[in-house]
């Protein structure tokens, strides 16, 4: 019994790997179709568009962009699931990084 929960087990872990693997592409696809889209707004648009449109397309910018961040977080997950990343240690800047994360909560 033993072998076959083992068995099934890695199974399981295959096959949400697969799962996991496969939303993340088809998450991903349509999100970089959208920044382009808000891309091309922004940089052609931007003088032609309304300002409550020109905030819509700043919203659903930075949406996307957390989004794609969302997407990247889960496809980095699995690959330290599956051992494929290897992960050294490093020196940080602790102060800077906090500094980083700060900034980016106050312009969010």
């Amino acid at each position: 019994k033993g072998a076959q929960d083992e068995a099934a087990a890695v199974a399981a872990s295959t096959m949400h790997e697969a799962i996991m693997g496969y939303v993340c592409h088809e998450v991903r696809n349509p999100l970089h179709m959208i920044l382009a889209i808000v891309e091309l707004l922004r940089s052609e648009h931007a003088d032609d568009l309304p300002p409550g449109v020109l905030y819509d397309v700043r919203t659903i910018e930075k949406a996307a962009k957390h989004m794609e961040l969302l997407v990247r977080d889960i496809a980095d997950m699995q690959t330290l699931n599956s051992s494929a990343m290897r992960v050294e240690p490093v020196s940080v800047d602790v102060a800077g990084l906090l500094r980083d994360v700060s900034n980016q909560w106050k312009h969010a």
